[in-house]
């Protein structure tokens, strides 16, 4: 049986992000940045091969994913389990007041991920056990059929691991949210080589420097 395919993205980036605060499960629209970021993946992702686009169930992740289907005229699919992780009490903190005040987490949070356990929000381990299950259904109803993901960050680098049978680095606590995006192909190919995602299109990047 054919293998599906699959390209992630992250979504583009809300104000918060920008501030450089944990945007988790918030429901933000995109910034102004964060448009222009969406609108140049957009143009990049134009000719790929995609037969369904399914986005997380927040306004980022919509506005994204839509701004893509306009130019490879592909449908976009809501994706409960596509969901960001759950950062409890962290919501809304800058990353830079959780390292100075909470020290210990944050080395967790970016030298072993699995272990670490938001307060009151959900374990990076059950994030990823989600991440696990979705990839598995989806492999199973997209077989032979090519996929993109349209998810926020960090929950799109749980995706990209896991498919692609690597471990999480320091990266992935970065909380990068600029549209930036990877073609894994199918699990056999991700795993078989480095993956690196995209990072935010020099013309976006200049953009925001004005």
């Amino acid at each position: 049986m054919a293998e599906m395919k699959l390209i992630v993205v992250r979504t583009a980036a809300t104000e918060l992000d920008l501030q450089g605060r944990v945007t988790g499960r918030l429901d933000l629209p995109l910034s102004e940045q964060g448009e222009l970021q969406a609108e140049e993946a957009a143009r990049q992702l134009q000719w790929e091969q995609v037969d369904m686009i399914l986005r997380a169930p927040c306004q980022a992740a919509a506005q994204t994913a839509d701004k893509i289907a306009r130019l490879t005229r592909v449908r976009v699919k809501p994706e409960p389990a596509l969901a960001n992780i759950d950062f409890g009490l962290w919501h809304g903190r800058r990353l830079d007041d959780l390292k100075q005040t909470m020290p210990t987490a944050y080395r967790c949070w970016s030298e072993h991920p699995e272990y670490l356990y938001p307060p009151k929000g959900e374990s990076i381990h059950d994030a990823m056990e989600r991440a696990r299950e979705l990839l598995e259904r989806l492999g199973r109803k997209y077989a032979g059929k090519s996929v993109m993901l349209v998810a926020p960050p960090p929950f799109a680098a749980l995706l990209t691991s896991i498919y692609s049978a690597q471990h999480l680095d320091c990266r992935w606590c970065q909380l990068q949210a600029d549209a930036g995006w990877v073609s894994l192909g199918t699990a056999q190919e991700a795993a078989t080589r480095a993956v690196t995602a995209k990072p935010m299109p020099v013309a976006v990047a200049v953009a925001a420097a004005k």
